[in-house]
């Protein structure tokens, strides 16, 4: 599963790269929650929800074992309901806020 974007992506070289293939790959994502405490000693939390998706050339770059050359970090605080949604579809959505322009690979 990953996102083909359709936009340019300029490397940190200046070049400029179209339909780019970026996806979570083999990475592993995180699920981590966060506790303070206040004055009165009760705990409030946030869950933080983290992944890392690998960006390649294309999608037949990524299928022929090549090496990513970019990687986008996403961290996304999640309310207790989220928490028992789908991560990988939550993080693809934030993945897509940044590339709007990009059609989902299934």
């Amino acid at each position: 599963m990953g996102i083909i974007n359709n936009n340019a992506f300029l490397t940190r070289y200046g070049q400029e790269l179209t339909n780019t293939y970026i996806s979570l790959g083999n990475n592993v994502i995180e699920l981590k929650k966060e506790t303070e405490y206040n004055e009165n000693n009760i705990t409030t939390g946030k869950y933080i929800l983290t992944g890392i998706f690998n960006i390649w050339l294309s999608k037949d770059a990524r299928n022929n074992s090549k090496s990513p050359f970019a990687t986008h970090f996403i961290n996304k605080v999640l309310t207790t309901d989220e928490i028992t949604s789908n991560l990988y579809n939550i993080l693809y959505s934030e993945i897509k806020k940044k590339y709007a322009n990009s059609a989902d690979d299934l």
